[in-house]
């Protein structure tokens, strides 16, 4: 099975996947994963239906940032599924909390997911 088929039926069984586009890997075990703002895309209605095509058009818009090898960052392609809808971004992969934390709170993020637990870490909120 191809790694991206792979990303594909994680997303369709388990709500979610990451997948790096320049080494393969599919839903890291260890460090964090962190949504950098502006790429996030959604998609409602019927998006199981044509899910290879919505995924193949999104990692050609988002090639220049996860497929380029020169800028050395963990660049990943991340989807969830909530409320019904499917949500699509780039993810950078980092290996500690603190630096989740502040990358998440830069880029305007209600969390980030920790590939080890397995689980999404919400960001405190400031009480007004």
């Amino acid at each position: 099975m191809s790694n991206l088929t792979q990303f594909q039926k994680s997303i369709l069984n388990n709500g979610g996947a990451s997948y790096n586009l320049n080494n393969g890997e599919v839903n890291p075990s260890e460090g964090f994963m962190v949504s950098i703002a502006g790429h996030e895309q959604t998609f409602a209605e019927n998006w199981q239906d044509n899910l290879q095509q919505t995924i193949a058009t999104y990692i050609k818009e988002k090639a220049a940032i996860v497929g380029n090898k020169a800028n050395n960052q963990p660049y990943f392609i991340g989807a969830w599924v909530d409320g019904g809808k499917l949500y699509l971004d780039v993810s950078v992969k980092v290996s500690t909390k603190k630096v989740a934390e502040r990358i998440a709170k830069e880029n305007n993020q209600l969390a980030y997911y920790d590939n080890k637990k397995e689980i999404s870490i919400y960001l405190p909120t400031s009480k007004k």
